[in-house]
Order: structure tokens, then C-alpha cells, then sequence
């Protein structure tokens, strides 16, 4: 459980490092404001949609953790393929992947946890959880701005 808490962490923090920078990236390919917003939601209404079908799919799957270890890959590769994109359509397509990615990985994460949560403790464990990606979150989003302000991005 340890391991996979710290590998979510990681995956949050990086999320939201990433953040104040996104409106600048996307405005390398339009200078529209509202694009940032469209992109964004697009990425969120699709990663939510997925989650619905792969949670479904996926329930009761009895090779978790191969699903964990898969999504977190396709999670990172696709954060690497961020650095390929040369257009708006390049990017909804990076977003798409890194959103199934995340709807694939996370019923099964919550599933695997739920079952290997210590009887009695489940809101303590479930406050790490949560907590902890508020936590980074926040930590992150500090640490984007800071780059963001330092480098003249």
C-alpha cells in the first residue's frame, strides 16, 4: 500500500507542477483563452466517461496490479509525449490517451486499496489518500507557479 500512495503522490504532484504552465503551452497554438478551458474539459469529460466503462470492465479482474503497473506506464508515456506536440489537435490526442490512461489505472487502484485496507482504519487510510493528493497538489501548483515566475516561461 506504501508504494502505491507514493506512486500516486508522485502522479499528482507532476500533475499539478504542470498546471500554471498549461495555459501557456496551449497558447503556443492559439491565442484563445477559452481553448485552455475547452482542452481541459475535454481531457476531464473523457477521463470521466472512461472511468464509468472501465470500471465496469474491469470489475472484478482479477490481475490488479497487471492494471496498475499498465496505467501507470501509459501514464508516463504519455507525459513524455507532451514534448512531440506541434499542434491543438496533438494535443487533445496526448490528453485523450493520458485520460484513458487514468480512467483505466484508477477503479482498479481504488478496488486494490479498498481490499487491503486495514478493518477499523479505512477513514484514516482513506484521509492519506486524499489528503496526501491535496497535499501534492498544492505543493505542486506552488512549485509550477515558482518556475513559471523564475524562468520567464
Amino acid at each position: 500500500m506504501k508504494y502505491l500512495l507514493i506512486a500516486n503522490y508522485i502522479n499528482i504532484a507532476s500533475i499539478a507542477c504542470l498546471s500554471p504552465i498549461y495555459a501557456l503551452f496551449v497558447a503556443q497554438f492559439t491565442p484563445s483563452p477559452y481553448m485552455v478551458s475547452l482542452t481541459w474539459g475535454f481531457a476531464l469529460i473523457i477521463q470521466g466517461l472512461m472511468t464509468f466503462l472501465f470500471g465496469s470492465l474491469l470489475n472484478g479482474y482479477s490481475h490488479r496490479r497487471h492494471v496498475l503497473v499498465l496505467g501507470y506506464f501509459v501514464m508516463a508515456g504519455s507525459a513524455f509525449l507532451y514534448m512531440g506536440v506541434q499542434s491543438l489537435v496533438g494535443l487533445m490526442v496526448v490528453m485523450l490517451v493520458n485520460a484513458c490512461a487514468t480512467a483505466f489505472h484508477m477503479p482498479v487502484f481504488k478496488a486494490y486499496v479498498t481490499t487491503h485496507e486495514h478493518k477499523g482504519d479505512e477513514a484514516h487510510e482513506w484521509s492519506l489518500f486524499d489528503g496526501g493528493n491535496y497535499l501534492l497538489a498544492g505543493i505542486g501548483a506552488l512549485i509550477g507557479g515558482n518556475i513559471l515566475l523564475f524562468t520567464s516561461f
